[in-house]
């Protein structure tokens, strides 16, 4: 703000074009560093769908799109037991559905290259993972056993979901603390 003061009142536009951009760049700074500081603070194993509906390796895309049609849920593991074999997201039914004619077979249109997060990590490095390997959703394993899983749209939902959950706390306190001064 003084950079800005001072080049309106000595006449020189530049500084102030140089004041408005820090300004700028410093308050594009505080979202991130608010997203970074938040999901640093929740681990995976609390943030992915524990009852996600799954495919099994008999069911065909008709049944992906019964899913989709009657639930909110877009990604689908493709399991064989308790082994994850791959991964049917919607984009891969609408794309089976817009050049077969046949019901295909889950595991025919799944994609087998699946990005596996250990539970441990917190919503910030599982994100970085997934934009480093450019995987928008994820596996989430703890140890050998997989539990479910996540995608970068669930975590920015948690993260607004937590953000709200945080103001809301800091509001209670700052009402219970007025109440609490004598008048």
């Amino acid at each position: 703000l003084g950079l800005g003061i001072a080049g309106i009142l000595i006449s020189d536009w530049v500084l102030v074009l140089i004041a408005v951009f820090i300004f700028v760049g410093a308050g594009q700074q505080t979202p991130v560093a608010e997203s970074k500081t938040v999901l640093s603070t929740q681990k995976l194993a609390d943030a992915y769908n524990k009852n996600a509906l799954t495919l099994v390796i008999g069911d065909r895309v008709s049944k992906a799109v019964d899913y989709i049609l009657t639930s909110y849920q877009p990604d689908f593991a493709v399991m064989q037991g308790n082994k994850l074999l791959g991964i049917v997201s919607r984009d891969d039914v609408l794309r089976s559905l817009s050049t077969n004619i046949e019901d295909l077979y889950a595991q025919q249109i799944m994609q087998r290259d699946v990005l596996k997060l250990d539970a441990g990590l917190t919503l910030a490095e599982a994100r970085a993972q997934m934009t480093e390997k450019a995987h928008r959703v994820a596996a989430v394993f703890q140890g050998d056993v997989y539990l479910g899983l996540i995608s970068l749209e669930d975590i920015a939902e948690a993260f607004m979901i937590l953000v709200f959950w945080e103001r809301q706390q800091a509001l209670r306190k700052a009402k219970q603390a007025g109440q609490a001064k004598p008048a």
